[in-house]
């Protein structure tokens, strides 16, 4: 079950999902038969002209929202966050990034911590419990085939692509400006395209400054099932090249993950009742 948890938050924190868009096109007015009023079908079609440019402005917005987020790239990239459920706090977690390597440290229920070093270049993944004296070191093969084993798994190995909200893009898709505990942001809510899941809604608040995403929740039937904040975020920051090294005094066991894509057992703290 911890192993299930670690999975599914880890792909929370590291991906969102996206589909297509259309624009209505504007009718023509219609045209204007009686010779007695021939003089003025051109002040009269003014306010219907007016009227399509607003029609047509408003479903253009939506567009000119997104297109605020402008996403950058960063020597470094600190993010706290909190995920939430139906049953209060799940975990709590701290991704540190640094080029494309990552250190992604995760509180789990009864205090455990459990931490994944991805050295991406390496294609090469340490993962252990923190107070344990073994973890795994799981080899991917390269950079490609961390993002290949990633995308099996459903989710991604980067921050969340601008391009999947903007590619869904409907007249069903709510986007406005709102302000998310004292900062600007750009609101997005969806309904969730899942097999699995019906009724799915996804509603998302992105950073205008940094075009990172720090709200997403997730609704099944109206009822909120996760939510998930930032609440630390920090970029182009100092980060010592030792956070992305796996530490002495843990012994790494070593599972070869070339060509598949099973996600081995964690390892766990010992249970003191046993």
């Amino acid at each position: 079950m911890k192993r299930r948890l670690f999975i599914f938050v880890l792909l929370v924190l590291l991906c969102f999902t996206g589909c297509s868009s259309g624009t209505p096109e504007a009718e023509e007015p219609a045209a204007v038969v009686e010779e007695a009023v021939a003089t003025e079908p051109e002040a009269e079609a003014e306010p219907e002209e007016a009227a399509e440019q607003m029609e047509k402005a408003e479903v253009e917005e939506p567009f000119d929202l997104l297109n605020l987020l402008q996403p950058r790239q960063f020597d470094t990239l600190v993010v706290e966050t909190e995920i939430s459920g139906i049953e209060g706090l799940l975990t709590k977690s701290i991704v540190y990034q640094k080029g494309v390597n990552t250190r992604t440290e995760m509180e789990m229920p009864g205090g455990q911590k459990q931490i994944m070093i991805l050295q991406a270049e390496e294609g090469v993944t340490y993962q252990y419990a923190q107070g344990t004296m073994q973890g795994m070191k799981i080899v991917h093969g390269n950079l490609d085939a961390v993002m290949d084993r990633d995308r099996a798994m459903g989710g991604k190995m980067e921050k969340p692509d601008l391009m999947d909200v903007r590619n869904r893009m409907d007249e069903h898709m709510i986007v406005r400006e709102e302000e998310l505990n004292g900062e600007k942001a750009i609101y997005i809510e969806f309904n969730e395209i899942n097999e699995d899941v019906e009724n799915a809604v996804v509603k998302m608040w992105y950073s205008e400054e940094y075009a990172y995403p720090i709200r997403y929740e997730l609704f099944v039937n109206e009822e909120l099932m996760m939510r998930s904040d930032v609440t630390r975020l920090e970029v182009d920051i100092d980060l010592d090249d030792s956070l992305f090294m796996p530490p002495e005094g843990v012994e790494f066991m070593e599972v070869n993950m070339e060509g598949g894509f099973d996600m081995p057992e964690m390892p766990t703290m010992p249970d003191e009742n046993e």
